[in-house]
Protein backbone atom coordinates (compact mmCIF):
# COMPACT_ATOMS: atom_id res chain seq x y z
CA UNK A 1 0.00 0.00 0.00
CA UNK A 2 1.87 3.33 -1.29
CA UNK A 3 0.26 5.39 2.05
CA UNK A 4 0.69 3.08 4.78
CA UNK A 5 -0.48 5.36 7.40
CA UNK A 6 -3.95 5.16 6.06
CA UNK A 7 -3.96 0.78 6.07
CA UNK A 8 -6.60 -0.28 8.47
CA UNK A 9 -5.24 -3.55 9.82
CA UNK A 10 -7.77 -4.42 12.83
CA UNK A 11 -10.59 -6.88 11.93
CA UNK A 12 -13.41 -4.91 14.25
CA UNK A 13 -12.08 -1.35 12.64
CA UNK A 14 -12.62 -3.34 9.37
CA UNK A 15 -15.63 -4.97 10.22
CA UNK A 16 -16.89 -2.22 10.89
CA UNK A 17 -16.44 -0.53 7.52
CA UNK A 18 -17.86 -3.86 6.39
CA UNK A 19 -21.30 -2.87 8.72
CA UNK A 20 -21.45 0.48 7.65
CA UNK A 21 -21.07 0.13 3.83
CA UNK A 22 -24.51 -0.60 1.38
CA UNK A 23 -22.60 -1.72 -1.83
CA UNK A 24 -20.04 -4.25 -3.18
CA UNK A 25 -18.59 -4.09 -6.10
CA UNK A 26 -18.10 -7.37 -8.22
CA UNK A 27 -15.39 -7.23 -10.27
CA UNK A 28 -14.90 -10.42 -12.61
CA UNK A 29 -12.60 -10.59 -16.06
CA UNK A 30 -14.40 -11.77 -19.31
CA UNK A 31 -12.20 -14.56 -21.05
CA UNK A 32 -12.97 -13.32 -24.62
CA UNK A 33 -10.94 -11.95 -26.56
CA UNK A 34 -10.96 -8.15 -25.31
CA UNK A 35 -10.52 -9.91 -21.83
CA UNK A 36 -12.91 -6.70 -20.49
CA UNK A 37 -13.37 -6.32 -17.04
CA UNK A 38 -16.60 -6.81 -15.78
CA UNK A 39 -18.19 -4.74 -12.32
CA UNK A 40 -21.77 -5.11 -10.72
CA UNK A 41 -23.09 -3.50 -8.01
CA UNK A 42 -24.30 -5.04 -5.42
CA UNK A 43 -26.62 -5.52 -1.90
CA UNK A 44 -24.41 -7.79 -0.05
CA UNK A 45 -24.13 -9.62 3.25
CA UNK A 46 -21.04 -10.90 5.20
CA UNK A 47 -19.35 -12.88 7.79
CA UNK A 48 -16.16 -13.41 9.38
CA UNK A 49 -15.48 -16.71 8.32
CA UNK A 50 -12.30 -18.99 9.18
CA UNK A 51 -9.41 -16.82 8.13
CA UNK A 52 -11.01 -14.30 6.78
CA UNK A 53 -15.04 -12.41 5.66
CA UNK A 54 -17.32 -14.82 3.38
CA UNK A 55 -19.63 -12.13 1.39
CA UNK A 56 -22.98 -13.18 0.07
CA UNK A 57 -25.28 -12.05 -2.76
CA UNK A 58 -27.85 -13.03 -4.33
CA UNK A 59 -28.81 -12.79 -8.29
CA UNK A 60 -30.81 -14.43 -10.66
CA UNK A 61 -29.77 -17.86 -12.61
CA UNK A 62 -28.72 -16.14 -16.06
CA UNK A 63 -26.92 -13.09 -16.90
CA UNK A 64 -23.56 -12.14 -17.01
CA UNK A 65 -21.88 -12.56 -14.30
CA UNK A 66 -23.25 -15.93 -14.09
CA UNK A 67 -22.19 -16.70 -17.70
CA UNK A 68 -18.24 -15.60 -16.71
CA UNK A 69 -18.63 -18.07 -13.62
CA UNK A 70 -19.84 -20.84 -15.49
CA UNK A 71 -16.86 -19.79 -18.15
CA UNK A 72 -14.57 -20.64 -15.17
CA UNK A 73 -14.40 -17.10 -13.71
CA UNK A 74 -13.82 -18.32 -10.16
CA UNK A 75 -11.59 -15.38 -8.63
CA UNK A 76 -13.09 -12.42 -8.30
CA UNK A 77 -12.46 -8.65 -6.76
CA UNK A 78 -14.51 -7.11 -4.42
CA UNK A 79 -14.44 -3.85 -3.43
CA UNK A 80 -16.79 -1.32 -0.63
CA UNK A 81 -16.40 1.58 0.21
CA UNK A 82 -17.54 4.67 2.17
CA UNK A 83 -17.94 7.94 1.11
CA UNK A 84 -17.72 10.80 4.41
CA UNK A 85 -17.77 13.88 2.26
CA UNK A 86 -14.88 15.91 0.96
CA UNK A 87 -12.14 18.19 2.75
CA UNK A 88 -10.07 20.79 2.12
CA UNK A 89 -6.40 20.33 3.03
CA UNK A 90 -5.52 23.21 3.00
CA UNK A 91 -3.78 23.15 -0.24
CA UNK A 92 -6.75 20.66 -2.08
CA UNK A 93 -9.92 19.31 -1.37
CA UNK A 94 -9.85 15.38 -1.14
CA UNK A 95 -12.51 12.97 -0.54
CA UNK A 96 -12.86 11.42 3.32
CA UNK A 97 -13.24 7.74 2.29
CA UNK A 98 -13.10 4.47 4.40
CA UNK A 99 -12.75 1.27 1.94
CA UNK A 100 -12.14 -2.57 1.88
CA UNK A 101 -10.17 -4.69 -1.31
CA UNK A 102 -9.68 -8.07 -1.72
CA UNK A 103 -9.62 -10.28 -3.94
CA UNK A 104 -11.87 -14.37 -3.60
CA UNK A 105 -12.81 -17.12 -4.84
CA UNK A 106 -16.48 -17.34 -6.01
CA UNK A 107 -18.57 -20.01 -5.22
CA UNK A 108 -22.46 -20.93 -5.48
CA UNK A 109 -24.41 -21.62 -2.25
CA UNK A 110 -25.10 -25.07 -2.57
CA UNK A 111 -27.39 -26.57 0.13
CA UNK A 112 -30.69 -24.98 1.53
CA UNK A 113 -29.39 -24.15 4.45
CA UNK A 114 -26.94 -22.05 2.90
CA UNK A 115 -28.73 -20.40 0.68
CA UNK A 116 -31.19 -19.30 3.70
CA UNK A 117 -28.25 -18.38 5.98
CA UNK A 118 -26.38 -16.49 3.32
CA UNK A 119 -30.32 -14.92 2.74
CA UNK A 120 -30.69 -13.50 6.08
CA UNK A 121 -27.06 -12.03 5.98
CA UNK A 122 -28.16 -10.26 2.79
CA UNK A 123 -31.18 -9.12 4.78
CA UNK A 124 -29.84 -8.34 7.85
CA UNK A 125 -27.23 -6.30 6.27
CA UNK A 126 -29.50 -4.36 4.06
CA UNK A 127 -31.39 -3.91 7.26
CA UNK A 128 -34.83 -5.43 5.90
CA UNK A 129 -37.26 -6.93 8.25
CA UNK A 130 -40.56 -8.83 8.00
CA UNK A 131 -39.39 -11.12 5.27
CA UNK A 132 -38.53 -14.53 5.34
CA UNK A 133 -35.04 -16.02 4.02
CA UNK A 134 -36.73 -19.34 3.87
CA UNK A 135 -39.72 -18.15 1.36
CA UNK A 136 -37.02 -16.46 -0.84
CA UNK A 137 -35.04 -19.66 -0.87
CA UNK A 138 -38.15 -21.36 -1.39
CA UNK A 139 -39.32 -19.18 -4.53
CA UNK A 140 -36.33 -21.01 -5.99
CA UNK A 141 -35.83 -17.89 -8.39
CA UNK A 142 -32.29 -16.78 -6.97
CA UNK A 143 -29.04 -18.43 -7.04
CA UNK A 144 -27.05 -17.09 -3.22
CA UNK A 145 -23.67 -16.68 -4.29
CA UNK A 146 -20.36 -16.54 -1.97
CA UNK A 147 -17.21 -14.92 -1.86
CA UNK A 148 -14.23 -16.47 0.07
CA UNK A 149 -11.99 -13.76 1.03
CA UNK A 150 -8.93 -14.95 2.99
CA UNK A 151 -6.71 -12.73 5.57
CA UNK A 152 -3.43 -11.68 3.29
CA UNK A 153 -5.94 -11.28 0.02
CA UNK A 154 -7.87 -7.76 1.26
CA UNK A 155 -6.74 -4.44 2.51
CA UNK A 156 -8.66 -1.47 4.06
CA UNK A 157 -7.99 2.08 4.31
CA UNK A 158 -9.37 4.82 5.29
CA UNK A 159 -8.05 8.46 4.22
CA UNK A 160 -8.34 10.43 7.36
CA UNK A 161 -7.02 7.31 10.06
CA UNK A 162 -6.80 10.23 12.68
CA UNK A 163 -10.29 10.61 12.98
CA UNK A 164 -12.18 9.34 16.08
CA UNK A 165 -15.46 7.40 14.58
CA UNK A 166 -16.98 8.02 18.03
Amino acid sequence: MRKSQREIKDKDAIEDILKRAQIMHLGLASSDDMMQPYIVPLSYGYERGGSGFIFYFHCAREGRKMDLWRAGQKIVTVEIDILNGYKGTGHSVTADYESFMGTGILAEAETREEKIHGLQLILDHCGVTGYSAENCEAAGRVCVMEVFVNDGDYTAKKRFPEQNDG
